[in-house]
C-alpha cells in the first residue's frame, strides 16, 4: 500500500518533530472485506506500545460501523427504546476486518491487524489492540505512545483536534489474492479552544462525560485525539465524538464539536487477558502498573460504588 502523503501541518524545527511523532501516533483506521475492498472507518491514537503489540483509543461509533457491516440486519426492532437494546461490547470482526495503516520511518504504510475491540457503552470511547504480523519486516515496530490526561477538562484549554480529514483509497487492484492500493493520507490538525464541558451527560441528549471545542470535525477524524497544545509534548485529552452543526455540505461548523472526556476510557472492562496476567483487567490496571502514562492519574480520582440491586461496580470521577 503506497503512501499519497501526509499533508505537515508545521514546517520545521520541534513542532515539525512532533508531528513526526503524531504521524505513527495518530493512525487511520480501514475496514477490509471477504472480497479485499478497503473502506476508511476513522481514527486511532496509541496509548500503549510494547513491539508487536499496542493498545489504542478510538470512537466506539467507529467499530458500530464494522459491526453493521458483518451483521447488516438489526438484533432488534427499531421501535425497542435504546435502554433495552442489546449492548455492543465485544466487537465481531469476522467477514470485514478492522485495520490500521502504519507508516514506518521510511515512509512506507504498512497494514496492521486491528486484532478486537471493546466498545464503552452508552458513551462514545473504543479501546482496541492492535499487532504487527510477523510477515512484516523486523523495524516495523510500536515503540511509541501518547500521553493522556484522564481528568476533565477546563473552559479555555487551547486544543489540537487531529485525525484523517477525507481519507481516500486510490487505484484499487486485486492482484494474486492481494489487494493493492493508492492512499491519500491527509492527517488534519485544527486549532481551537474548550468553550464548554459537560462532566455527566452532553448536550442534545448525548449520554456520556463530554467537551465542546470551537474546532470543527470532519468525517474521517472520529476517534482522533484532543490535545493540549499549550504543553511541550502532546497530551491527549479527548477523543473526537461528533460535530452536531454538521452541515448538507459534509462539514461541521464547530459550533458544537463534541469530544469525549477520557477518564470513562479507563474503565473499559475487556474480556480476556491482553497484555498483563489480570484476567477482566479493566484499563485502569494498565495504569497503575505504568503501562500507560496518564498525567490525570485516573486510579486516584475515579471512585468505585456497588450497586445495591445488580451488584455491579459504579465508576465515576471524584
Amino acid at each position: 500500500m503506497n503512501n499519497e502523503g501526509h499533508t505537515p501541518a508545521e514546517p520545521s524545527g520541534a513542532q515539525e518533530e512532533i508531528l513526526l511523532d503524531l504521524r505513527r501516533l495518530v493512525l487511520p483506521i480501514v475496514t477490509t472485506g471477504t472480497d479485499l475492498t478497503i473502506e476508511p472507518v476513522g481514527t486511532a491514537f496509541i496509548i500503549y506500545a510494547n513491539e508487536k503489540v499496542a493498545l489504542a483509543l478510538s470512537a466506539a461509533h467507529c467499530f458500530h460501523h464494522i459491526a453493521k457491516l458483518n451483521s447488516p440486519h438489526e438484533k432488534h426492532h427499531e421501535t425497542i427504546l435504546s435502554e433495552f437494546r442489546p449492548r455492543l461490547s465485544d466487537i465481531d470482526l469476522h467477514d470485514f476486518k478492522g485495520r490500521v495503516l502504519y507508516p514506518d520511518l521510511n515512509g512506507q504504510v504498512h497494514v496492521l491487524n486491528l486484532a478486537m475491540a471493546y466498545a464503552l457503552e452508552p458513551g462514545d470511547i473504543a479501546v482496541c489492540r492492535l499487532e504487527i504480523p510477523d510477515s512484516l519486516p523486523s523495524h516495523v515496530r510500536f515503540n511509541k505512545r501518547i500521553t493522556i490526561d484522564s481528568s476533565p477538562p477546563k473552559v479555555g484549554t487551547r486544543i489540537a483536534a487531529i485525525g484523517y480529514s477525507g481519507m481516500e483509497i486510490a487505484e484499487h487492484e486485486i492482484k494474486e489474492k492481494q489487494a493493492h492500493a493508492k492512499v491519500n493520507l491527509k492527517l488534519t490538525r485544527r486549532q481551537g479552544h474548550i468553550n464548554n464541558v459537560f462532566p455527566i451527560t452532553g448536550p442534545r441528549n448525548q449520554p456520556y462525560p463530554c467537551f465542546q471545542c470551537t474546532t470543527p470535525f470532519d468525517h474521517g477524524m472520529s476517534g482522533g485525539p484532543i490535545i493540549d497544545v499549550s504543553e511541550e509534548r502532546p497530551v491527549a485529552i479527548g477523543i473526537i465524538s461528533s460535530d452536531l452543526s454538521f452541515d448538507v455540505l459534509g462539514a461541521g461548523s464547530g459550533e458544537c464539536a463534541l469530544a469525549s472526556i477520557l477518564w470513562p476510557a479507563m474503565c473499559t472492562k475487556m474480556k480476556r487477558e491482553i497484555l498483563i496476567d489480570t484476567p477482566e483487567p479493566y484499563l485502569i490496571d494498565f495504569e497503575k502498573v505504568g503501562l500507560i502514562e496518564d498525567r490525570g492519574q485516573a486510579n486516584k480520582h475515579v471512585q468505585f460504588t456497588q450497586n445495591s440491586n445488580s451488584g455491579e461496580l459504579i465508576m465515576q470521577w471524584n
